[in-house]
């Protein structure tokens, strides 16, 4: 993988998305679900033929899914699943994994929300890297996590609603 292309998937993914989420919240959910995937392709593919490069990837490669994580359609907790193009190498991402609240019926919510990435490993690692990019740009890394999104979900869930600090590194 040349370098400019891992320098301009490293911005798209831990820069431009996480920024966006956290300044945008219910505007960046609508748009990524609005678009299908074809935004962050977009989005990807200006910032690398802005450097002088050519897109490798399709749209194909990009994919977006909403989940509720509570039986009420209304309000409750929230999922938004970024898929993003197999990573040539850490730590560029595998899928971001956007969590927060919402109650559509009282128009309110983003009272907890984190952005999470998931992360290839470094090169002789067996699993993934479950991480978070905090609202001030901060990095926290929680460790090795299942390659299975299901699983992925019930680890950052589990973080989010129990409270647990997501920037342990932190002072």
């Amino acid at each position: 993988m040349d370098s400019k292309l891992y320098d301009n998937r490293y911005l798209l993914e831990h820069i431009v998305l996480p920024k966006n989420f956290y300044e945008h919240k219910i505007n960046f959910i609508y748009v990524m679900i609005k678009s299908a995937g074809e935004f962050v392709y977009d989005v990807m593919k200006d910032i690398i033929e802005n450097d002088g490069g050519t897109m490798p990837y399709s749209k194909e490669d990009y994919g977006i899914r909403f989940i509720s994580l509570d039986d009420e359609a209304e309000k409750g907790d929230y999922i938004l699943v970024i898929d993003y193009p197999a990573p040539e190498r850490e730590p560029l991402c595998i899928r971001a994994i956007c969590i927060f609240d919402l109650d559509t019926s009282a128009n309110t919510g983003f009272e907890k929300y984190c952005f999470f990435t998931i992360e290839r490993g470094m090169d002789n690692a067996s699993l993934p890297m479950l991480c978070a990019w905090n609202e001030d740009g901060s990095h926290s890394n929680f460790g090795e996590v299942s390659d299975k999104l299901t699983e992925q979900i019930e680890a950052i869930k589990s973080m989010f609603q129990n409270k647990q600090e997501v920037n342990p590194d932190a002072e």
